[in-house]
């Protein structure tokens, strides 16, 4: 399931209008390439598993010895608290999280050059979708899945919420985007979760700072000894400090 599948019947069911959860790596000063990433992982392979082949196979040619690694320390149980991963999906995130870590980047520009693409090539693609309407996007749904059914293809289409296939409308930007006017422009309360850069957060007290002095209701809760994955290894607190936010204000 994507994102969309998994928080719509959230949203009705706490009659919420809108729920943002911004990809804050965006505003630091280094932003990754993962939107190129997702592009490239969701529009140049048939299906995930032929991306999972063509991910162990790069990790074994590239880093051989990060991948005996993997084939020494991986346990099946690992995320077994999430039924919804496969065993692919299990073993991909391992490799990525525990063992390659900041080699992960380079690995997926590998394996674009073992597709013969180049970032610039999917960074021309994710641009024309950037352009696509409502009309484009709903053709485009149904190019990539024709089983996708009329209900949730109207929904996706006029929401624009297309992350599973990357299709976004911000036709409404202008080239000269100014990510600090429209960090301005947001009058909701806003929470601003930061991980510890040492544990793999993406944004620095220097970002968070900035963020926060852009944003006039903004909130910011620093967590210590975690990177990214905060939702995964503090579930408990993290659930009770959203489930809160939102509470306070509906």
């Amino acid at each position: 399931k994507c994102q969309f599948d998994v928080i719509y019947p959230e949203l009705e069911k706490r009659n919420l209008k809108a729920f943002f959860f911004v990809y804050s790596a965006a505003f630091s000063d280094n932003p990754p390439p993962l939107e190129f990433f997702r592009d490239f992982r969701l529009n140049f392979f048939n299906n995930v598993n032929e991306y999972y082949d063509l991910f162990f196979n790069t990790v074994r040619r590239v880093y051989p010895q990060q991948y005996n690694v993997f084939l020494n320390d991986y346990q099946t149980d690992y995320l077994s608290a999430f039924p919804f991963y496969t065993e692919n999906d299990k073993k991909y995130r391992f490799i990525r999280d525990k063992v390659l870590k900041e080699k992960y980047f380079d690995l997926v520009f590998e394996m674009m050059k073992e597709k013969k693409l180049n970032n610039n090539e999917v960074g021309k693609l994710l641009t024309e979708k950037l352009k696509m309407n409502s009309k484009d996007a709903e053709e485009y749904i149904k190019s990539i899945n024709p089983e996708t059914s009329q209900n949730k293809l109207i929904i996706k289409s006029k929401n624009k919420f297309l992350t599973d296939i990357n299709a976004y409308d911000f036709s409404n930007l202008t080239e000269n985007l100014s990510i600090s006017k429209l960090l301005q422009n947001i009058q909701s309360n806003t929470f601003l979760f930061l991980g510890d850069p040492k544990f793999g957060g993406i944004l620095s007290e220097k970002d968070a700072k900035k963020i926060s002095n852009l944003i006039s209701k903004c909130s910011i809760k620093k967590w210590k000894n975690t990177g990214h994955g905060i939702h995964n290894e503090h579930t408990t607190e993290y659930c009770k400090i959203v489930n809160d936010f939102l509470n306070n204000n509906r």
